[in-house]
């Protein structure tokens, strides 16, 4: 199996032992999963509604290339290349991720505001994206 596979199922995993412990105190404010086994790249943690969007960095650029999510929500940028990639906005006060990202390296951002984010990689600037938040 695939190494980033198993760290994601681990993740996963630890956030559900997670909601099991919490509810299994009475805290009435844990979270429950609620997501489709068909749309991997997502999680939804209610009832907080905040998803992770998965996006892949390849030899070929962003995949996919644009992404629509919630207010709130975070993408998940994941190099699957063998080469570093360094996403970026195009207004880089949005967001940067402030160094290259090596091979199977990831980083995450949560969009709190509305709107639509262009982005690429600083590294190989052909590579573009594009982030839209309802």
């Amino acid at each position: 199996m695939n190494k980033n596979l198993i760290g994601v199922m681990i993740v996963v995993l630890l956030i559900a032992l997670s909601i099991f412990v919490f509810k299994g105190n009475g805290d009435s404010t844990g979270s429950v999963i609620d997501g489709d086994s068909s749309d991997v790249g997502e999680i939804s943690l209610s009832p907080l509604n905040v998803e992770y969007h998965l996006v892949e960095i390849t030899s070929m650029g962003f995949s996919p290339e644009v992404v629509e999510i919630g207010q709130g929500d975070f993408v998940l940028w994941i190099n699957r290349d063998s080469r570093r990639h360094w996403p970026v906005a195009d207004d880089a006060s949005v967001f940067d991720s402030k160094k290259p990202l090596k091979t199977d390296e990831e980083w995450e951002f949560q969009f709190d505001k509305v709107g639509e984010w262009e982005y690429h990689d600083s590294l190989s600037p052909s590579k573009i994206g594009k982030v839209v938040v309802d």
